[in-house]
């Protein structure tokens, strides 16, 4: 299995698209590539991320609740690099979600994404750490994207 960085769907240009202010709430996902076609390509390990399970740090990253004293390293800088104003907040879905090399077209990142959203809204519930958020909870700058969660 190998592991999948993150990737930014939506790109800000001097701050035209993601004003540095108010509340932004991200959704993690976990994703492992079974390289099934080529195991030569399973390659990447990590000690703090065990195969078949959450990264270790997985609740580290993010506050998913506004905090006057947030612990989250990114929630945490945002906070504080805007001086109180910006709020990115965060959860994850509780789960890994391990995609097959031979169900993808290709290994390029929107493949990955488009099969990771499909399973996503196959799922009954979101099982998110934060069992007082849902799928309303995200996107919370608009919902002009024609792929839904």
């Amino acid at each position: 299995m190998a592991f999948l960085a993150g990737y930014a769907q939506v790109q800000s240009f001097n701050g035209n698209e993601l004003p540095p202010k108010n509340d932004i709430r991200i959704l993690m996902v976990f994703v492992e590539i079974e390289f099934d076609i080529n195991p030569q390509n399973d390659s990447v390990t990590s000690p703090g991320w065990v195969e078949n399970s959450l990264p270790n740090k997985r609740n580290e990253i993010f506050d998913s609740q506004v905090s006057t004293n947030p612990t989250g390293v990114v929630t945490k800088y945002f906070k504080d690099a805007s001086f109180g104003t910006y709020n990115v907040l965060g959860d994850y879905i509780s789960q890994i979600f391990t995609l097959k090399e031979s169900e993808l077209v290709n290994l390029w990142d929107n493949t990955i994404i488009n099969a990771t959203i499909d399973s996503i809204n196959n799922m009954n519930n979101l099982n998110l750490r934060d069992n007082s958020l849902d799928s309303s909870s995200f996107d919370l700058i608009g919902r002009n994207s024609s792929r839904k969660l």
